[in-house]
């Protein structure tokens, strides 16, 4: 509530309201600030970092060995899965480059512009 009207609105004329809305409005290729203080980035990344530093639990970097057999089985499996997903896309691709059926695809299959 407004402390010197005694009332929460505003009477005003619908241009100025208009003005005061588009106020808001960023300029062209600029960004709003979407979260400040506690939500904003710099706050959740310093807390996130605190946070790491103070818990016990080593998280294992992308090139250390598995803990155990069973994660680097999983790993192994994993590994294996991605490669042949990529090597069937990059199969179906370079066929339907060269105008030829691709298999397991259907016949619709073309590929996008």
């Amino acid at each position: 509530m407004h402390a010197g009207l005694k009332r929460n609105f505003q009477v005003m004329p619908g241009a100025e309201w208009l003005a005061l809305l588009c106020k808001h409005i960023p300029d062209r290729c600029e960004q709003l600030v979407r979260y400040v203080g506690w939500y904003s980035n710099r706050a959740r990344g310093e807390r996130a970092k605190k946070a790491s530093s103070q818990a016990d639990v080593a998280v294992p970097s992308p090139g250390e060995a598995p803990a155990t057999e069973l994660a680097a089985c999983a790993k192994a499996v994993w590994a294996r899965l991605i490669r042949k997903a990529y090597e069937a896309v990059m199969r179906t691709r370079r066929a339907l480059l060269h105008g030829l059926p691709a298999r397991g695809l259907g016949a619709a299959t073309t590929l996008p512009d």
